[in-house]
């Protein structure tokens, strides 16, 4: 899977220079594979670069947001709650279960 990637990423910043690798990293991921995400994902990375290569390229390489750490944000008791909640959705939400 990082070998794909990160070759699809080497053809979109270098084009003619990375062809030839990318043509033969996803033929090999579609048509040698026995891993069914490596060969979807072969797929989908074929389709996009077949149809509109300057679409692809602000979908592969667009910049990653920030993460936001929110340490110490909650009060220590709801907390504390959430946490012995931790299998339930209401503690994904940050809310009581009540």
């Amino acid at each position: 899977m990082s070998i794909l990637i990160g070759s699809v990423k080497l053809y979109l910043k270098l084009e003619d220079a990375a062809e030839e690798l990318v043509t033969e990293v996803l033929r090999m991921a579609t048509d040698e594979s026995d891993n069914p995400d490596l060969r979807n994902r072969g797929y989908v990375y074929w389709r996009m670069l077949s149809e509109d290569p300057d679409s692809a390229k602000s979908v592969i390489l667009c910049s990653k947001p920030t993460i936001k750490h929110e340490q110490g944000s909650l009060d220590p008791k709801v907390c504390d709650q959430l946490l012995a909640n931790l299998g339930y959705l209401s503690s994904t939400y940050f809310k009581l279960p009540e």
